[in-house]
């Protein structure tokens, strides 16, 4: 690659460099393996968040570093059906979305710097699928900055129509606004607020289309 750019084509080809080879260069990227997901934040801040529920749920995923945020593998697609950039993930972050089933690349080397992997599994361990709450969905709300007095509570009860409009279940539901509340919004919600918000009466509204159009 150059400039992140690849430099050859690499759609069903079998010219490909080996590892070997491939450490000789500045610059070069791997294939993405079928059934491989890359969540890829450019952000650094939204990365260390992630980072964070990645370690405090010891998720079975990779990270590597990049120079502005940070790389998450996972092996599985979960919700996620293709590529994508600037998307808005269903726990509020933004992130680039590649998919091994397309045909993506990662860049693992760039500058003379290889990407470090800052967090993997064990080796007697398998990598899991992407979670549901890291699903892509049609939103404009920024949780991110989301403070008191905004209306947090409307906005999250709001929130669980477009969760389920993305075919979350409703406990995937749960979790992702739980998550929110925990790790992206400035400052929390009291649990007696956010299980309100989570009763069961909340779910009950219908919801005409999904994702598919169903």
């Amino acid at each position: 690659t150059k400039n992140k750019v690849p430099l050859k084509k690499f759609k069903n080809s079998s010219d490909l460099l080996n590892k070997e080879e491939a450490n000789k260069l500045s610059e070069y990227a791997g294939l993405l393996a079928d059934n491989v997901v890359l969540i890829d934040i450019d952000d650094f801040d939204q990365s260390e968040i992630l980072m964070n529920i990645v370690e405090e749920l010891q998720l079975n995923c990779k990270v590597m570093s990049t120079t502005r945020g940070k790389h998450f593998y996972f092996y599985g697609l979960g919700n996620i059906e293709k590529c994508g950039t600037h998307l808005k993930l269903a726990v509020g972050l933004e992130a680039d979305i590649k998919i091994g089933d397309h045909n993506s690349i990662s860049v693992l080397k760039y500058n003379n710097a290889e990407r470090k992997v800052i967090y993997d599994i064990e080796p007697d361990e398998e990598y899991e699928a992407v979670p549901a709450w890291l699903t892509p969905v049609k939103t404009k709300v920024d949780f991110t900055t989301l403070g008191e007095g905004e209306g947090r509570n409307q906005t999250l009860f709001n929130y669980i129509l477009t969760l389920q409009s993305a075919e979350l279940s409703n406990d995937e539901i749960k979790e992702t606004i739980k998550l929110i509340n925990d790790y992206i919004l400035p400052t929390k919600l009291d649990e007696a607020e956010l299980n309100k918000i989570l009763r069961d009466e909340s779910f009950q509204k219908p919801v005409f289309y999904g994702k598919h159009g169903n």
